[in-house]
């Protein structure tokens, strides 16, 4: 699998087909390299990312909460 960990496109571009042309070279190398799928990771309130991604023939209905902690070095 490989995973998208996050895509956007300003709003100022939006619906002008940079996104899918993103995600088409994702898949493409995906394909390329042996993947068996993708992964993609977006926000709970990313309504309208959501319906895009599934005009992509993206599904899913999962939701999960993703953790971190920060260490900050000097």
């Amino acid at each position: 699998m490989k995973d998208i960990m996050g895509i956007a496109v300003s709003s100022n571009y939006q619906k002008m087909g940079i996104g899918k042309a993103l995600l088409n070279a994702v898949e493409d190398w995906a394909i390329n390299t042996g993947a068996c799928g993708i992964r993609l990771v977006s926000g709970v309130t990313r309504i309208d990312a959501h319906d895009f991604y599934r005009h992509c023939d993206y599904s899913g209905d999962k939701q999960q909460i993703n953790f971190k902690k920060m260490f900050y070095h000097n």
